[in-house]
């Protein structure tokens, strides 16, 4: 689909982050949101943006775009002789949304409207508070007043808006380039207090993106380095060593399969009298005694220990495939689901996993476990 149409490819993703946001704040009330591109790169915790006590009452903090152009949020002087001015707008590579009612309405109105503009989620909420919303701080595009109004002493925009139709108000704050820098190799010393860098290419692509990492010092070196992965593209993920055969190339999900059956082996062997007399190899490998053995086809080989809020649905599709069930790419789930819609097929439940669905550990000692953790910071 990428090579057919990649601007529809593209056009699908901006469609579904604005629904995934506005699930997420529909969901959890007390949880907010963070865009941020996998080439916008964290140079120092960007907490201290969207925290920053100018900016604690606004809706949504974002970094700074100049695109769209013909819906600017803010207008910047350029050229104080010529009265050139640059248009300032929302950039959804660096922005966080504060989970409340006015930005609930916000995002239905977004849902609504971005069909009308190109399914281009960034294009939709410039234009959409741009068009749809007034302001207090009416935007003179030709006065240097007006626009100093509103802009803050770090540089940072700062505006409210208020709908037109349902009475809610929707107060913005737009970063300076200083903070979340655009143009990382305009000025000598740009990155050095920038908190983000999410540099601007003139091509929208990996290698190019690669390029300017490796020119600002972003990359790592070594086999676990985004270069070394990209350079060698026969390898789905970076290389990670085995638990139980170092310095083999596995992917993410074969190293987890391997170091549950080390840690279940250890239990093993630490709790019967032969010890480490037992030999590994009684269960070399359960997914291909499963796929081998039909006597296996009703014994239970992997316990998946689900944690909530931590991606523990991509756990069960992990653990249904390292079990052989079939068929493969899913996760467990009771059809037709929880809402009604939820699970795609009806033959999804596995009996060779424990622990598929719920988060109700049940482990007696006699299964390989596999589980995923998330850091407690990283799930707030």
């Amino acid at each position: 689909m990428r090579n057919a149409d990649p601007d529809r490819f593209l056009n699908k993703l901006w469609v579904l982050r604005l629904h995934i946001m506005q699930r997420i704040i529909n969901t959890f009330p007390n949880l907010n949101v963070l865009y941020t591109d996998a080439d916008a790169i964290w140079l120092k915790d960007p907490v201290q943006l969207y925290n920053h006590p100018q900016h604690q009452s606004s809706n949504i903090v974002a970094s700074r775009g100049t695109y769209p152009e013909w819906c600017p949020l803010a207008m910047e002087l350029h050229d104080d002789e010529k009265m050139h001015l640059n248009t300032v707008t929302i950039c959804f590579g660096f922005t966080y949304f504060r989970n409340t009612p006015d930005l609930h309405q916000l995002a239905q109105n977004l849902q609504n409207a971005v069909a009308r503009y190109r399914n281009d989620d960034q294009i939709a909420i410039n234009c959409v508070l741009n068009l749809q919303y007034d302001s207090n701080d009416d935007l003179h595009m030709n006065d240097p007043s007006s626009i100093a109004a509103f802009t803050q002493p770090d540089k940072s925009v700062i505006r409210s808006f208020f709908g037109k139709v349902i009475a809610h108000n929707i107060k913005v704050s737009i970063l300076p380039y200083e903070q979340v820098t655009r143009r990382c190799g305009r000025d000598e010393g740009m990155l050095e207090n920038s908190v983000v860098a999410h540099c601007y290419t003139d091509l929208k692509e990996g290698q190019s993106k690669l390029n300017a990492f490796d020119h600002f010092g972003f990359l790592i070196e070594g086999q676990n380095s985004l270069r070394h992965v990209f350079d060698n593209p026969e390898l789905d993920t970076p290389i990670l060593a085995s638990s139980s055969a170092p310095g083999t190339r596995a992917s993410w999900e074969e190293a987890a399969y391997s170091l549950s059956l080390d840690r279940f082996w250890r239990h093993i062997k630490a709790a019967t009298p032969e010890g480490d007399s037992i030999e590994n190899s009684y269960y070399p490998d359960l997914k291909a005694q499963h796929q081998s053995t039909k006597e296996l086809r009703s014994t239970r080989l992997l316990n998946s220990v689900r944690i909530p809020k931590s991606g523990s649905s991509a756990l069960s599709v992990k653990a249904r495939a390292l079990s052989g069930c079939h068929p493969d790419g899913y996760p467990c789930c009771k059809f037709p689901g929880h809402p009604v819609g939820s699970c795609p097929r009806k033959d999804l439940m596995c009996s060779l996993v424990t622990g598929c669905t719920d988060h109700r550990p049940d482990y007696d000692g006699d299964e390989a476990v596999i589980t995923t953790l998330r850091d407690p910071v990283s799930r707030s």
